[in-house]
């Protein structure tokens, strides 16, 4: 059998607006961020609703006011300058537009309204390929296949009847093939399911990360860290990588999702829990509003910390936001993998939160609706939290994201993680390395 290691990261391109253009019929999609922000619009819902679906549809209803007033004089000098650009996008999450294939005549005259705070070009986080994998159509023929979920005390959360029944997670990643055997009994019915890019009414999986990620949340066949939980999916990387337009449509959609099609906004269908196993660099703060938006909506966001390791102060963007819970990675025993990022954050905050599983797991995998493979890297070890965060909800159903927090935080696992200093005074927990130790479900 050829084996072979996946170990998946993303990295960001970013890239400022030059002084000028190399040539004057130069066109560039740019991003168009307005002065008025949205944290005002944040702080203005009230903390308490009938329902969590009327305290989000009362947000997503002020962000949509917001932009719609905020957004009007870039909106009417794109309506006079129609020969200058192909089309344009707004985000009322976020406040911003994108604007695709502008001049660089364009770009400059939305440099000049007094409205405009910034307009930069759009950012792409490439995918890594990935490094190695071993399939197969029989989940069990691996050696310790399903190590990761007895490791974490999975099986010990269902025998008391918790399986993350009633909750949905949600997934920003390469798409998912939800034919799959392990994933299809588990996809949610309707407002399941958005591409950005291409609009297809069908779940697709552009390179299999998705696949695997979604597998390891809520796959059957033993894979799965909360087998009866719900599942969504926002398709917000290509194969070719992760387009910040396609992010922010993922991040809204995940606020209020549609259908396909990105009609019939149902705002009572948003997902408890939002996997992202992606990010790069460091101190990027390009996603902060969303994650303010999403933690105002009670939804749980749960980043990687990269694969970006093992130098000190590696912890990837927004894995590196003190308002998300980051994940790196161990293997079975209980080591940590060399590729996982690292705090502390350009602001001196102790990352990773936790490590899970994450060197050699089975889950599934793309080309088949029966294939199984075998990957490696914090694309793999944050699924596990997602999942043991749904668990955790199914028990206790108007859990917050501090409460989530603080059992995950006090119920680690340290004894048998070797807990060296580097990049951390000391072997105390919680520490750069291993934030406050290993996933241990106990509750």
């Amino acid at each position: 059998m050829n084996i072979r290691v996946t170990i998946l990261a993303l990295s960001l391109a970013c890239r400022g607006l030059p002084a000028q253009p190399v040539h004057h019929s130069v066109r560039l999609n740019v991003i168009v961020t307005m002065q008025e922000g949205t944290n005002a619009v944040l702080e203005q819902v009230p903390v308490k609703f009938a329902t969590r679906s009327k305290k989000i549809k009362n947000l997503k209803d002020r962000l949509e006011g917001h932009s719609r007033r905020s957004q009007t004089s870039v909106i009417d000098l794109l309506s006079m300058s129609d020969d200058m650009y192909d089309r344009s996008e707004s985000f009322w999450l976020t406040n911003q537009i994108v604007v695709y294939n502008a001049t660089w005549k364009l770009v400059k005259r939305l440099r000049r309204l007094s409205s405009v705070m910034d307009v930069s070009p759009e950012s792409v986080f490439p995918l890594f390929n990935p490094v190695q994998v071993d399939t197969t159509s029989d989940p069990t023929s691996f050696d310790s296949s399903n190590w990761n979920i007895a490791q974490i005390g999975a099986p010990k959360i269902w025998s008391s009847g918790y399986t993350g029944a009633d909750v949905v997670v949600g997934s920003i990643d390469t798409g998912v093939r939800a034919s799959h055997q392990a994933l299809r009994s588990a996809f949610r019915s309707t407002h399941n399911w958005y591409d950005p890019e291409t609009k297809s009414s069908t779940p697709y999986d552009a390179t299999g990360h998705g696949t695997h990620v979604m597998g390891i949340i809520a796959g059957n066949n033993g894979i799965g860290v909360a087998p009866d939980v719900k599942w969504i999916t926002c398709k917000g990387c290509r194969s070719s990588g992760c387009v910040v337009s396609d992010l922010l449509a993922c991040f809204q959609f995940m606020l209020c999702p549609t259908k396909w099609d990105g009609t019939g906004k149902d705002c009572s269908k948003a997902p408890d829990v939002v996997n992202n196993s992606w990010g790069a660099g460091q101190g990027i703060t390009t996603f902060n509003s969303v994650i303010n938006a999403w933690r105002s909506a009670g939804i749980i966001p749960v980043f990687a910390s990269g694969n970006t390791g093992p130098s000190c102060g590696s912890v990837v963007s927004p894995g590196d936001n003190t308002n998300v819970i980051t994940v790196g990675a161990t293997d079975m025993n209980d080591q940590l993998g060399s590729y996982s990022g690292k705090g502390p954050t350009s602001k001196g905050a102790i990352k990773p939160d936790l490590v899970a599983p994450g060197s050699s797991i089975t889950s599934s995998c793309f080309k088949s609706d029966a294939e199984f493979c075998v990957k490696s890297g914090t694309s793999m070890s944050t699924p596990h939290v997602s999942g043991a965060i749904a668990l955790y909800l199914s028990k206790f159903p108007n859990a917050t994201y501090a409460s989530v927090r603080s059992i995950f935080q006090k119920t680690t696992v340290t004894a048998s993680v070797s807990a060296s200093s580097s990049c951390s005074d000391g072997s105390a927990y919680p520490n750069n390395n291993f934030g406050f130790g290993r996933l241990n479900l106990s509750f």
